[in-house]
């Protein structure tokens, strides 16, 4: 039987709580930051590393322009490992996040995602194929039938792994196109009030939003003509207060509109009597209405063959969480790039650059922007990142048509060594 309710409470409430100080501490901007992340590499040696190893890092996480720092808080959380020996769980989890930050680096990240999983409950597999329904394109038109008559669906994610973004953006058309116009994101901090104005995500936006995919899906989103917002409460009735956020939002202006839902983990369990309440029979307790739950989050597969799976029933009888639908998601960014068509843009390496990787590894990072929101606001997250090899040269990445874009290549320390604009 699987209980995510041993997973604590999700994220931890120290975790967000340090999260959420990152996200507003005026601190974490000016001279204060710059000083902190150009003077060292690591904690003072005389000094302790803190119990919770996202304390560690979330100073440094912001660089002095207030831009995000995407490479300190990998590399002191590598360099602090054996500190967090008897805590690794946390340091997983703290190093999984902050790794999928880097889009290259996906792959590493799974692997990490992986050994955070297997320490919970939460690792179940799909060694055969007997329990699959549907598989791919028909699993994907499955998902489309069934979200479309409903008035709210709420889609899980697991806070590290990018994929997760990617089919909540596969499915915007459809659930656009059958009258859902409010999109409710966990991940998105209510302080944000300029983000449906602005159009996309910046630093401030929230912690998670930080990640490229998260920022794209929400870009997207907005593009397509929705309001998006957060409701994320920091509270000891987490539920309740997320639900008066929503329901302040949405419900009191139009108690009849539809809403596409991005939660963490097992905020949409529907469990009945579960002694903790989670967002979805919460939703229901407020509101009386029943939302469709999609679970992406407990089944996983090795089989690469296969972008997309729907689970028979049979599978998850008697099983907690409660949803209403389990899918087992390879999504990847490639796949997404070629359903779509997207252009391959190459940037050559200056050779300086190759040489201080070869002598020090995650040395600097490429982040390729929109050209127009980086100019008018240089603390927008990049659509993707790639972490530089001391073997590269140059890098092929693979971009959404009809932008212009730009990239920097920043160091470890947040400062940009190059800016340059990408031509057609």
């Amino acid at each position: 039987m699987i209980r995510m309710k041993t997973l604590g409470i999700n994220i931890p409430v120290i975790v967000l709580f340090f999260l959420f100080i990152c996200i507003c501490t005026k601190s974490l901007q000016g001279t204060t930051v710059q000083n902190i992340s150009s003077s060292n590499d690591t904690v003072a040696s005389h000094v302790s590393p803190p119990v919770n190893p996202f304390q560690l890092v979330f100073e440094v996480a912001i660089s002095g322009d207030g831009a995000v720092n995407y490479l300190q808080p990998v590399y002191l959380l590598r360099k602090h490992k054996q500190d967090y020996i008897e805590n690794l769980w946390d340091w997983l989890q703290a190093y999984a996040t902050y790794l999928s930050f880097l889009t290259s680096e996906n792959q590493n990240t799974l692997e990490v995602t992986r050994q955070w999983l297997s320490r919970t409950h939460m690792r179940d597999t799909i060694a055969t194929m007997e329990h699959v329904r549907l598989t791919n394109d028909d699993a994907l038109s499955y998902l489309i039938q069934r979200t479309k008559n409903e008035q709210v669906v709420m889609l899980n994610e697991n806070h590290f792994l990018l994929h997760h973004r990617i089919l909540a953006e596969m499915l915007l058309d459809s659930l656009y196109v059958h009258g859902f116009r409010y999109f409710a994101v966990e991940a998105i901090s209510q302080t944000d009030t300029l983000l449906n104005e602005r159009k996309f995500a910046v630093t401030q936006t929230g912690f998670y939003t930080r990640e490229p995919m998260m920022a794209n899906l929400i870009r997207s989103a907005i593009k397509r003509g929705f309001y998006v917002f957060g409701y994320d409460a920091f509270s000891a009735d987490r539920a309740r207060d997320q639900m008066l956020n929503i329901k302040q939002n949405v419900f009191e202006k139009n108690p009849l509109a539809k809403v596409f839902m991005l939660v963490g983990f097992s905020h949409n369990d529907e469990t009945v009597g579960n002694p903790r309440r989670w967002l979805a029979r919460e939703l229901y307790y407020q509101t009386g209405i029943n939302p469709l739950t999609i679970n992406q989050t407990v089944f996983s597969t090795k089989k690469d063959n296969y972008f997309l799976m729907i689970l028979d029933t049979v599978i998850i009888q008697n099983r907690r969480p409660t949803n209403d639908i389990f899918i087992v998601n390879n999504i990847s960014y490639d796949f997404l790039a070629d359903i779509n068509n997207f252009e391959n843009h190459t940037i050559s390496i200056p050779e300086h650059i190759i040489e201080q990787v070869k002598n020090e590894p995650l040395m600097f990072v490429a982040s390729f922007f929109i050209a127009d929101e980086f100019r008018k606001d240089h603390t927008a997250i990049p659509v993707y990142n790639h972490l530089l090899k001391s073997d590269e040269q140059e890098i092929t990445i693979r971009l959404p048509r009809d932008n212009d874009y730009l990239f920097t290549i920043r160091d470890r320390q947040g400062n940009i060594v190059l800016i340059e604009y990408l031509s057609h």
